[in-house]
């Protein structure tokens, strides 16, 4: 977006989640950060995105970015059999900026490495607001899956299915969530940041025969470096 400078930024991201499915325990997930910025286009670990819209109020942009799985080197016997890829979606971005730091955002994702053909589109309202030198951006909004990705997600394919482990498709689901992200620069360099995020899983979801809470709580404090 048109706030950030040209350049990289490091760093490291370290998240606490919490996981939903049955017998697997919560993780904490060392997130690295390599983004290079250059105009309108950025690339680095989390894909590639390039803005070719932007004035005071809209950014439209389109990208390619992996999407990880919690289904994947899984410790859970009740999980035995099923272990998930990495996979890819293309997406198109909509970000529209309201009075009083008000921002409604919209994207929609396919994926595009065949391993399930499914759709993603995610809606929100967010407000950013500056607490002396931290910048904090409140978001509320709902994820909504197709039935392809909600299945490849939470539910149990065909060829996973054992005894005591029936298959399960969980059609489309919509998954409404919470978040509040954090920036503090330190110095010309280095950004302290932070996020809180809750994600309230539906009936849909709760459902399958893997899933045994109905949230997936997700907090991370990291720091980053600009040059």
């Amino acid at each position: 977006s048109a706030d950030r400078g040209d350049g990289w930024t490091v760093g490291l991201l370290p998240i606490y989640e919490s996981s939903p499915f049955t017998g697997e325990s919560s993780t904490v997930l060392p997130l690295p950060i390599i983004e290079y910025r250059s105009g309108a286009l950025s690339v680095g670990t989390q894909g590639i995105q390039y803005d070719f819209f932007e004035s005071q109020q809209v950014s439209i942009g389109a990208g390619l970015s992996p999407r990880f799985s919690s289904l994947s080197d899984t410790d859970s016997a009740a999980l035995a059999g099923i272990d998930r890829d990495i996979t890819a979606d293309v997406s198109l971005d909509l970000e529209y900026r309201l009075q009083s730091g008000l921002e409604a955002s919209a994207s929609f994702r396919q994926e595009v490495t065949g391993e399930h053909d499914g759709q993603e589109i995610d809606v929100a309202l967010g407000f950013g607001t500056l607490i002396g030198r931290t910048a904090i951006r409140a978001n509320v909004g709902a994820v909504w899956q197709s039935s392809e990705l909600g299945t490849y997600t939470w539910g149990v394919l065909p060829s996973e299915a054992i005894v005591g482990r029936a298959a399960y498709n969980t059609g489309n689901v919509t998954i409404p969530y919470v978040g509040v992200d954090a920036l503090r620069p330190l110095n010309d360099n280095w950004t302290l940041l932070g996020t809180v995020r809750a994600d309230f899983l539906p009936d849909e979801v709760t459902s399958s025969p893997i899933v045994e809470d109905d949230n997936v709580i997700s907090v991370g404090l990291g720091l980053t470096y600009n040059f």
